[in-house]
């Protein structure tokens, strides 16, 4: 398989699922303010977050189909669009249904961004590369719940929550003009695959084999199981405990939150890397 000539699209594709993890736990250090400005309850900003992640339910087979048919440089550079609107919607909400309804668009935007990243790492490397690849991918995501942390507490005292929201809607619109540049669905010199199309029970099968791959397995699991009581305790719980149980501003949840998101990317990476590195003896 050949090497990666230039690191601008590596980077480029981490700060893709970067900014998509940003978007998943940008709620939680500003829920108080959110709660207070829109008059929404726990429940609807607990709603509010559930909109964005019903937005990766609903799509994830349509992406994967459009990943198929044109590949995952197109289909991530025409879903940031959809990412910025939502970006720019939540910083104008005016109401709790206005806010549930940009995260549901913001989630449709971000929706792709790591499995393109997985599918372009797949089409770039293969066997133990290949799990270093997602492994870092992976660990290196989390610099994007980290930014939702003490940077986010920080842009919210000095802009207001919603000029912090609007500021991430134009990082995301260049993190897809970066992602639209320096991507490519391919090695060069390698043409893309153009098999024949699978029937229900030939993808069925084809997960069986991925599941079956050495590697992949322990980073799926954590995925599975670990990131839903991230999501749970960064993205909607912890600010406003911080808030009520413990008295704390913005930019003081904010660096509990980073503190939080530290030790996770630090626990995460730890392991996933020591996946990667060779065997002894």
């Amino acid at each position: 398989m050949a090497r990666v000539g230039s690191a601008g699209w590596v980077i480029t594709m981490l700060a893709a699922t970067a900014v998509s993890q940003f978007h998943r736990a940008a709620l939680g250090v500003v829920a108080p303010e959110l709660a207070h400005d829109l008059a929404a309850s726990p429940q609807a900003l607990g709603a509010a977050n559930f909109s964005f992640f019903l937005a990766f339910v609903v799509s994830q087979i349509p992406i994967g189909v459009a990943f198929d048919r044109v590949g995952p440089r197109v289909v991530v550079s025409c879903l940031t669009v959809l990412a910025v609107m939502g970006a720019v919607g939540q910083s104008f909400a005016a109401d709790r249904a206005q806010l549930a309804a940009a995260r549901f668009v913001l989630g449709l935007g971000c929706a792709a961004s790591f499995m393109a990243s997985v599918v372009v790492s797949a089409r770039w490397y293969s066997g133990p590369r290949l799990t270093g690849a997602l492994a870092r991918v992976f660990a290196l995501s989390q610099l994007g719940i980290l930014a939702a942390g003490s940077p986010l507490g920080f842009a919210s005292v000095y802009l207001g929550w919603r000029g912090a929201f609007a500021a991430s809607a134009v990082l995301t619109a260049a993190m897809g003009v970066a992602w639209h540049v320096m991507v490519r669905d391919d090695p060069p010199g390698v043409p893309p695959p153009c098999g024949p199309r699978e029937s229900l029970g030939q993808a069925v099968l084809g997960q069986l084999r991925i599941w079956r791959t050495p590697g992949p397995l322990p980073i799926l699991s954590m995925h599975t199981f670990g990131y839903p009581a991230m999501a749970t305790v960064l993205s909607l719980w912890a600010g406003p405990y911080l808030a009520d149980v413990h008295h704390l501003g913005t930019e003081g949840r904010g660096w509990v939150l980073l503190a939080l998101a530290l030790a996770l990317a630090a626990g995460m990476a730890g392991y996933l890397f020591s996946q990667d590195a060779p065997p002894r003896g």
